[in-house]
């Protein structure tokens, strides 16, 4: 059970090495740099578009689509 954990925290480090190597060759800087609710928003995006994605929280699907109409 531990190499989950181990390969886990070494997925998410060598993902973020390559998002900061692809946004030094992009020359721009990450956006959570000037805003750090940015940092979350990507994290609480996932987590929606799972938990949509298995049919949890309709409602909550349903009036973000009818006001982003």
């Amino acid at each position: 059970m531990a190499w989950w954990l181990a390969a886990g925290v070494g997925l998410f480090v060598v993902g973020w090495i390559v998002q900061f190597i692809g946004h030094y060759y992009e020359g721009r800087k990450p956006a959570f740099v000037d805003d750090l609710v940015g940092l979350l928003v990507g994290p609480l995006f996932l987590v929606a578009e799972t938990a949509f994605a298995l049919g949890l929280a309709r409602q909550t699907r349903d009036d973000m689509e009818a006001h982003a109409h």
